[in-house]
């Protein structure tokens, strides 16, 4: 039908609006904090794109349901504004009507929610923990930088270059120290490069025209040495298991388990395209408004009833993990309420006789 095509392309207009200012609110945020990592030398700069691409999948759980929320709440706003639905109400389209066409649309809606929900978002986060476990298995001189101290291996060496190459290969006024139980070796060189070794594959710095320093100063044994050519073997980190929280686990783990936290994460994941049912709902009601209103007079109560929802999810969360009273009904009692406010808004704007008559879009007062 007409209505029900336009209504829906006034909906995906408003929400890839909305999806594009919070993607580069969220990307632009989240890039300054992996950038100023990379500069700290947590990771090499390559890396600073590759995990955003992770955590936006992620993020997708929360922003798809608020965007489309936003999206329906703007769309009514304006087509209340601009008596639209006044003119629909006179053309005999019932509030019935656009609510079955929202609903429609949100359900399809929210079979992307839960397949980002229940699949991607688990395995988004699983693949970034692994980019940064690889990230941390590299070798010693990737998180080198040019002017600052860098300590390896559990503090035991420590690396500072005065100039260092773009690849990182070759490098200038060199000092390292190696803490060998309260020994001092330490390497000062002009200059130095990378070298790997064909038949090993093992990666040595050879440093050039430089001293070397043994032992503890003021006491037997204490060795200055002055060396051409000297090498010292650059160590590759093992991999080192990050810590994986339920957000890294696939749903089929979920299912079943006695876990208060997984079954806690499970109700989060399953409540994710349910609330962007019921947002979509109930935007259909919170954006009536009156001409003199405006479309974004209903912005800010939507946003506060939004966060209330959302905080409610939250709660319910944190008191499956602790398996407190609630915690057999799951997350469902906060969308009963959810459903009954809607309840309350369509009583409130069309009367309870309404629910056995058929009401126009525009009808009921604001």
């Amino acid at each position: 039908m007409i209505i029900n095509r336009y209504l829906i392309k006034e909906i995906l207009q408003g929400f890839f609006a909305v999806m594009t200012i919070l993607l580069l609110v969220f990307v632009g945020r989240h890039f300054a904090r992996y950038l100023a990592d990379a500069a700290e030398g947590r990771f090499s700069g390559e890396l600073v794109f590759t995990l955003l691409i992770p955590y936006l999948l992620k993020s997708a759980i929360l922003l798809l349901p608020f965007c489309l929320f936003i999206a329906v709440l703007l769309s009514f706003g304006r087509l209340y504004r601009d008596n639209e639905m006044t003119i629909m109400a006179a053309c005999g389209v019932g509030i019935g009507q656009v609510v079955r066409t929202v609903l429609l649309f949100s359900v399809f809606f929210g079979l992307i929610v839960a397949a980002f929900s229940l699949y991607i978002s688990p395995w988004a986060v699983e693949w970034g923990i692994q980019i940064r476990e690889q990230s941390d298995s590299k070798s010693e001189l990737t998180g080198l930088l040019a002017g600052r101290f860098k300590r390896f291996g559990s503090d035991k060496r420590v690396y500072y270059v005065e100039r260092l190459s773009e690849d990182k290969t070759s490098m200038s006024n060199v000092f390292i120290h190696n803490n060998l139980q309260g020994n001092f070796d330490i390497f000062s060189a002009r200059e130095g490069y990378q070298h790997i070794d064909e038949s090993t594959g093992d990666r040595f710095l050879v440093l050039r025209n430089g001293y070397r320093y043994e032992g503890v100063p003021g006491k037997d044994g204490f060795k200055i040495s002055r060396y051409e050519k000297s090498a010292v073997r650059i160590e590759q980190s093992a991999v080192r298991p990050r810590s994986r929280h339920q957000d890294a686990k696939p749903t089929s783990v979920l299912i079943g388990s006695s876990n208060a936290f997984e079954r806690a994460e499970l109700q989060w994941r399953l409540s994710m395209p349910v609330s962007a049912v019921l947002l979509a709902i109930l935007a259909v009601f919170l954006g009536k408004t009156s001409p003199r209103q405006g479309k974004y007079s209903k912005i800010v109560v939507g946003v506060l009833v939004y966060v209330a929802y959302n905080n409610l999810m939250g709660v319910s969360q944190s008191w499956i993990q602790r398996n407190e009273a609630l915690a057999p009904l799951g997350m469902w009692w906060v969308h009963g309420l959810m459903i009954l406010f809607i309840f309350g808004l369509y009583i409130n704007q069309y009367g309870f006789k309404s629910l056995f008559l058929k009401v126009p879009a525009g009808h009921g007062h604001i």
